[in-house]
């Protein structure tokens, strides 16, 4: 099911090898058991569900922008512990400012 395809666009879930990347082997392995039909029935749900809780979000200043429909990919992105240490790190740092 899942294959990186050529492209100049960086793909968070494969190396420049097109190898898996080890911190999302889990999360394909486990997509790839649902595959791709209850994948779709997935994000068909979560689009129902954010228009019938009627999510939206507005782009203000823009005539067009008034209750435009929310979307969620239904494949999470999948942060490395490293990561996640500078975002922390990011926010401690906000935290203290803004306080």
């Amino acid at each position: 099911m899942f294959k990186q395809y050529k492209s100049s666009s960086y793909d968070e879930m494969f190396d420049e090898n097109g190898a898996v990347r080890e911190h999302w082997k889990q999360l394909a392995a486990n997509l790839e058991e649902l595959g791709c039909d209850q994948l779709e029935a997935k994000r068909q749900e979560i689009d129902w569900r954010l228009e019938d809780n009627g999510v939206t979000y507005n782009v203000y200043n823009d005539p067009n922008g008034m209750s435009r429909p929310w979307s969620l990919d239904p494949i999470p992105l999948i942060l490395e512990s490293s990561d996640w240490k500078n975002i922390e790190a990011g926010v401690k740092q906000r935290a203290i400012l803004m306080n």
